[in-house]
């Protein structure tokens, strides 16, 4: 892709972009003013003691899914080995089961990691 390409393109976007933005604005700006005006800035009390629960539960929510996600994915990792050392290269079938194993493993990996973020 060279420049002009690019620059086409993001002149195309634009539009769609400021859409979004505008309506983001909107909503965000709605959501803003309802809260001051009905009293639910002291949501951020419960925020914020919900936080410091938090706070203090993370460290062993981290270690409980550092010990539990090998504990799950490694069974599935070795049968799913297993399945490979018996495939012949050519049963469809048993291809798609090790994919489908293998897609299993990766989403449990990916879900444990994006829970480590929070």
């Amino acid at each position: 892709m060279d420049n002009n390409e690019i620059k086409k393109a993001n002149r195309k976007a634009l539009p769609k972009f400021l859409l979004i933005l505008a309506v983001s604005l909107a909503v965000g700006g709605c959501i803003g003013f309802f809260a001051a005006k009905y009293g639910l800035n002291e949501l951020s009390d419960g925020i914020k003691s919900a936080g410091r629960a938090f706070g203090r539960a993370a460290p062993w929510l981290l270690l409980a899914e550092a010990v539990a996600l090998p504990a799950i994915a490694a069974p599935r990792y070795k049968r799913a080995k297993e399945m490979i050392s018996a495939w012949d290269g050519e049963d469809e079938a048993l291809s798609d089961q090790i994919d489908a194993r293998l897609s299993v493993i990766i989403w449990i990996s990916n879900a444990a990691l994006i829970v480590s973020f929070f």
